[in-house]
């Protein structure tokens, strides 16, 4: 039997939308997005959607500008108004 490294099993796991959502900070509804636009690869395991660990950690070691604004567009808090 061979022996495995400490990270392997945390490197090839299935997540839910609701494990990944919790760990990016997001809703569930934003992971689903990501699902459907092809942003964040999926499987099927039945009828429910699961990740993979490894595609989930992929997804946060690319740039965001082509789906998100860029850090220097977004409003300081001196630049917020109310009304």
């Amino acid at each position: 039997m061979t022996e495995r490294r400490k990270g392997d099993e945390r490197r090839n796991h299935l997540m839910t939308e609701q494990e990944v959502a919790e760990r990016a900070i997001v809703s569930v509804n934003t992971v689903r997005y990501w699902r459907q636009t092809g942003i964040l690869p999926f499987v099927r395991v039945g009828k429910y959607p699961r990740i993979w660990y490894s595609e989930f950690q992929k997804l946060f070691k690319k740039p965001f500008s082509h789906w998100a604004l860029p850090a220097d567009t977004m409003p300081s808090d001196g630049d917020v108004r109310r009304q």
